[in-house]
């Protein structure tokens, strides 16, 4: 069984045509590995100058993967909220809440809500209600990947254009208290986050984490990767992480 993952695809004005022709030819190619469920992990959007700009950007996104014949799970990232209440995205993508726990084969996918309204900017909080909801739902879960938009893990930001100067935007505000929590969880494989637009995998505090690049908008003068994720649930734990042009690389969680 496989999942795919994409994350910041950016949907923005300027970039439409070539946004919608790219992730329409990568879930071609992703059909051809037949996916059992697929994430998208946040930053659906780059936030315009208006809600109505962002509302339709946000449906282009959903109308787009909505034509694929795989479900679709959405995390929240700090763009999608700079305009737009989370009640609002979550009529636009059919989807009540964005953290929540989905189950493929023998593997549990836990996924949190890191995208908080009232911080503004980059970065990305869950709160003390979350936190407790997370550790709750640990303890009764075995074989897990934690999936979230604003990473846990511990990545090499020294080149990175977005957060060298501003590492504290990079990383969730709770992670320290997350990764307590993973620790004590025997049965976690590894964390999968995006947010930071660089594919790079490490290990921190005992677990494997997996950062995906940024589908679009890697670079300011890099509009477009196509970069999307495939992970096998098999007892590996492998995730592919390419794009349409290239091998890519691969990781085990």
């Amino acid at each position: 069984m496989t999942v795919a993952i994409l994350s910041d695809i950016h949907m923005r004005d300027g970039y439409v045509e070539e946004i919608t022709q790219e992730l329409r030819a990568v879930l071609a190619e992703l059909e051809r590995h037949n996916p059992e469920h697929a994430f998208v992990l946040g930053d659906l959007i780059e936030d315009g100058d208006s809600v109505a700009i962002d509302r339709e950007n946000v449906r282009r996104v959903h109308t787009l993967l909505s034509e694929w014949s795989v479900p679709v799970t959405y995390l929240l990232g700090n763009h999608d909220v700079e305009h737009l209440e989370k009640n609002k995205l979550g009529h636009i993508l059919d989807q009540q809440q964005f953290y929540g726990v989905v189950e493929s084969g023998e593997t549990t996918f836990v996924y949190l809500d890191t995208a908080y309204e009232e911080l503004g900017g980059a970065m990305g909080r869950i709160g003390g209600e979350q936190l407790q909801w997370l550790e709750t739902q640990l303890e009764s879960l075995s074989d897990v990947i934690l999936l979230t938009h604003h990473p846990v893990g511990d990545f090499d930001l020294a080149e990175n254009e977005w957060f060298a100067d501003y590492p504290e935007r990079a990383y969730l505000w709770e992670r320290k208290e997350v990764l307590e929590i993973l620790s004590h969880c025997d049965g976690v494989h590894g964390t999968i986050s995006g947010h930071i637009h660089q594919t790079e995998h490490t290990e921190f505090w005992g677990v494997s984490h997996v950062s995906i690049n940024a589908f679009s908008k890697e670079l300011p003068d890099k509009p477009l990767t196509g970069t999307y994720g495939l992970l096998s649930t098999d007892r590996t734990h492998e995730i592919s992480i390419q794009t349409r042009a290239d091998d890519g690389v691969s990781y085990l969680l």
